[in-house]
């Protein structure tokens, strides 16, 4: 079975064989919008297909004949997105201004996540609470001291 939109094949969308009205089998589909079903009864089937952002597709009376394969082309129609109200619940944060201490741990795989760069300006801009424009500068150029990693970032003759 080969499941395609407007845009291509649809990947993730949940493949229903259905045998008089009974889920017989259910599979999504791959990357490339193609779903296998091997060692099915001969018979007759419905196939019913629901992906996000698309109308529910069914066909009645998709045959499978005794040893043979049955191949299914099927294009779903784009159909709007309708959602119920949602609701969001979360503690409230509390600040306090006299402890500057977090609770959370910032772990590896989050870190990762982190985009990387080279340019000192932008890693004052990942601290929190620093702004760029606020950190640099003080007196003149050749009163800023910088240092990355413990290292000393300047200049000798420019700061």
């Amino acid at each position: 079975m080969r499941v395609s939109g407007e845009d291509g094949p649809v990947a993730n969308a949940t493949v229903d064989v259905l045998f008089q009205e009974t889920l017989l089998r259910r599979q999504g589909t791959t990357e490339n919008g193609s779903a296998s079903f091997v060692a099915m009864p001969a018979g007759t089937f419905t196939v019913r297909i629901e992906a996000l952002g698309f109308a529910v597709y069914r066909a009645d009376d998709v045959r499978v004949a005794h040893g043979s394969s049955t191949i299914l082309e099927v294009r779903l129609d784009s159909a709007p997105i309708e959602l119920e109200g949602m609701t969001v619940r979360s503690e409230r944060v509390q600040i306090q201004r006299e402890n500057m201490e977090f609770s959370t741990r910032v772990d590896e795989a989050a870190i990762r996540l982190l985009p990387v760069t080279y340019n000192a300006r932008d890693l004052v801009a990942l601290t929190p609470g620093a702004r760029p424009g606020h950190v640099w500068g003080g007196a003149n150029f050749q009163a800023n001291n910088y240092r990355i990693d413990g290292l000393s970032a300047n200049h000798p003759g420019m700061g």
